[in-house]
């Protein structure tokens, strides 16, 4: 099915659902380009909570954390290390230090142990219990102490941050993290994290997952207590805060790392949180969000704008197709058309576009109604015309040809009383999705031109049993005529007349084939088509008396068959196409109630009369414009002499090459435009011009002979002589002197 047909038949659901489109995107559209600042506003505060909401959680798990430890033992330690302060090691408790470290590991998730180290003594406290550590002793943490674990350990004047010393026992690497947050005393404990590989891996996972840079926990006066070994220390001296909020900072660390710390205050105690998120990356999930929403907007913006455009051109196409068959029949010389010559099968858009230029105040949606009704009249007007056998332009066939899909095409008659052509239109179209109803009131048919893909019987068959089963829901006694398969549409005319025949054919049958009824009679060819041939070529040719001959010569075939009144009927119908095209290429009128005038008559006298006045009419109109056309040709001709006259070249025959006229046609119609023949007309022309030159200018004789014409100066001497009695040098002279004599 071609893309023309569909649209046809679903316009009405076509325009619904780009009105649909339109109805839902643009308001959308304009919503998110109003709003879309505060939309990435919105997004930029949405990041802010879910940092915000780690630093929090962050915290809470700090405070529950200090709520499983003894608050006096963590005093003395925070005293012992941010006061610096000697405090013994016998301050902790060994029930206290075990909790604490405890506490620690669930805290950080990735750490899998912790223990608190005091360089005076031996006794070390781990998150998994009290051991002893000796100089070449075993640990009951289960790993051996080297003597480069022990010399780091007695460096007791050398404070060290972040200090990694890695043992490997059993198969296994161990991750020893020192933390010594103010080293000033050989006292101060030495606080310890243990990792293995994979508890480290987890650790840089947990990192990346949270998209955190540095957690830190700091007490009241913003000191630093403990902070993530894992990334570099923030010096809070840097921190600048924002305009918007006083809990959120820009950071630049000493490689121009650019920061934003977050910070959330401890509900229970006074510790904070902070999380430190690389600037950058935020940014880049703030740009991918904008180029989100700004892909949306566009892509919306696109889908309506491609929406209007096809509302717009499918409201414009009817009108569209109108304006080119009317610049066809403007390029045919067909201005001078009248509004009221409805004619020609094309006049009835050509009439719209008029109706349209005079009515420009209508709205586009009458517009298109209008413009949609006389597009109708118009394929009627060619349907008709095709089915005639009329003459048809490549424009007129390229309509029909836009409503057909197959390659094949057939003609289907049914009597119009079965059905409405509005009812056709809407039940067979549905059902076969192409095809082209033609009414004809005169004759109370409905044609139905169809289209197959092949040339096939039993494809034309399917169809119409498809087609009667419609009939039969509207008439069980319907009647349908089925004319032969064409390959081409011109040839539409014959299968209308075959199934017309088929039509009027006597048998009990509902669906009558013509193919069916020739193979049981003679074949189809008609003797008339021959005739017709010649009639139209003595019209041509102003030949009455040979016109007068073929028609006689038809009638007589016509009466001769009269056995066979289907055959009789065919040569008829042959009779009226033929006139039909001569009338067009005469470009005459030939009204559609003459031509059911001509069906109704069953007397051949009346026949003949009424043909010949046709033939005198037609011959009468061809005399005129055949005379019309020769005086413009002649006028023509004179004109284009008159400006090429002293052209050497210039001849009779060049002209008659120049026009493709006969050269005696030329001499004949040139004499009756002038008065002279040919050659006299152009040496009169040149004599004239040769003595205004040799008045007017100093030229010799030799260039005005070549100036106008004649290259020869003694033919043209002698020309000149013949013509005016004296020679041109002479012929200058008295000029001179009649002129000395007027002075």
């Amino acid at each position: 099915m071609k893309l023309s047909n569909f649209v046809r038949q679903n316009s009405y659901l076509i325009r619904i659902i780009i009105i649909a489109v339109l109805i839902l995107f643009i308001p959308v559209s304009l919503f998110m380009i109003v709003t879309s600042n505060r939309m990435f506003q919105s997004f930029n505060d949405k990041l802010v909570s879910v940092y915000q909401s780690d630093a929090l959680n962050a915290a809470e798990r700090f405070d529950s954390f200090i709520d499983t430890m003894d608050v006096t033992a963590i005093k003395m330690y925070l005293d012992r290390s941010l006061e610096q302060n000697q405090v013994s090691a016998h301050a902790f408790n060994e029930i206290t230090a075990i909790n604490t470290l405890r506490s620690f590991t669930n805290v950080v998730p990735f750490v899998e142990s912790c223990a608190i180290y005091y360089p005076d003594s031996e006794v070390i406290y781990s998150s998994k219990g009290k051991f002893s550590l000796y100089l070449y002793g075993i640990s009951e943490l289960g790993f051996q102490a080297s003597e480069n674990f022990v010399s780091l350990l007695e460096q007791k004047s050398k404070p060290f941050w972040a200090s990694t010393f890695e043992e490997n026992m059993d198969g296994k690497m161990i991750y020893f993290v020192p933390i010594q947050a103010k080293m000033s005393t050989t006292e101060s404990p030495v606080v310890m994290f243990i990792l293995t590989r994979d508890s480290l891996i987890n650790a840089m996972q947990f990192q990346l997952k949270w998209q955190m840079s540095i957690s830190a926990i700091l007490d009241s006066n913003n000191q630093q207590l403990y902070i993530d070994t894992f990334q570099p220390a923030v010096d809070f001296s840097k921190l600048v805060p924002t305009d918007e909020r006083n809990d959120i900072y820009y950071f630049s660390d000493d490689y121009k790392n650019e920061y934003i710390i977050y910070f959330v205050t401890s509900e229970k105690h006074s510790f904070k949180m902070f999380l430190l998120v690389p600037k950058e990356q935020l940014q880049l999930q703030m740009r991918d969000f904008e180029i989100l929403l700004n892909t949306l907007t566009y892509l919306m913006l696109a889908i309506c704008f491609v929406a209007i455009v096809a509302m717009i051109y499918f409201n414009y196409l009817p009108i569209k197709s109108m304006k080119r068959t009317v610049g066809n029949i403007q390029s045919a010389d067909s201005d001078d058309i009248e509004p009221s010559q409805t004619h020609t099968p094309v006049m009835g858009e050509f009439e719209a576009m008029l109706y349209v230029l005079q009515k420009k105040n209508l709205s586009n949606k009458k517009l298109a109604a209008e413009v949609r009704k006389y597009n109708s009249e118009m394929v009627q007007h060619v349907g008709k015309n095709l089915l005639l056998g009329g003459f048809v332009t490549e424009t007129e066939k390229k309509v029909v040809m836009d409503l057909l899909s197959g390659s094949f095409y057939f003609a289907v008659v049914m009597h119009t009383c079965i059905l409405s052509n509005e009812i056709a239109e809407s039940s067979l179209l549905r059902q076969f999705g192409s095809g082209l109803i033609v009414e004809m009131p005169h004759l109370q048919h409905l044609v139905i031109i169809l289209d197959i893909p092949n040339e096939a019987f039993a494809a034309q068959r399917k169809k119409v049993d498809e087609l009667s089963a419609i009939i039969k829901t509207f008439d069980e006694n319907a009647k349908i005529g089925v004319g032969d398969i064409y390959a081409d549409i011109s040839d539409i005319d014959k299968s209308y007349l075959d199934a017309t025949i088929a039509y009027e054919y006597r048998a009990r049958k509902l669906v009558v084939y013509y193919k069916q009824i020739i193979e049981q009679n003679a074949d189809k060819n008609s003797p008339v088509e021959e005739h017709m041939v010649r009639l139209r070529q003595a019209i041509h040719n102003s030949d009455r008396k040979g016109a007068y001959e073929e028609l006689e010569l038809i009638l007589k075939i016509i009466s001769l068959v009269t056995a066979d009144h289907s055959r009789r009927k065919q040569e008829f119908f042959e009779l009226i196409g033929g006139y039909y095209t001569i009338f067009h290429e005469l470009e005459l009128t030939f009204h559609e109630s003459e031509i059911a005038a001509l069906l109704k008559m069953r007397n051949m006298i009346e026949i003949e009369v009424t043909f010949k006045r046709l033939i005198d009419y037609a011959l009468d109109e061809n005399d005129y414009r055949r005379v019309e056309s020769e005086e413009k040709r002649a006028a023509a001709i004179v004109e284009y002499v008159d400006n090429n006259f002293m052209d050497s070249n210039l001849s009779i025959n060049v002209i008659s090459q120049n026009w493709q006229i006969a050269e005696y046609t030329i001499s004949r119609i040139f004499k009756k435009k002038t008065g002279v023949n040919f050659s006299s007309y152009i040496i009169n022309k040149r004599i004239n011009k040769a003595k205004e030159l040799l008045i007017d200018t100093d030229l010799s004789i030799k260039q005005i002979g070549e100036r106008i014409g004649l290259a020869n100066d003694s033919y043209f001497i002698k020309l000149f002589k013949h013509y005016e009695g004296v020679t041109p040098s002479q012929y200058r002279k008295n000029a001179e002197q009649e002129n000395k004599t007027n002075l």
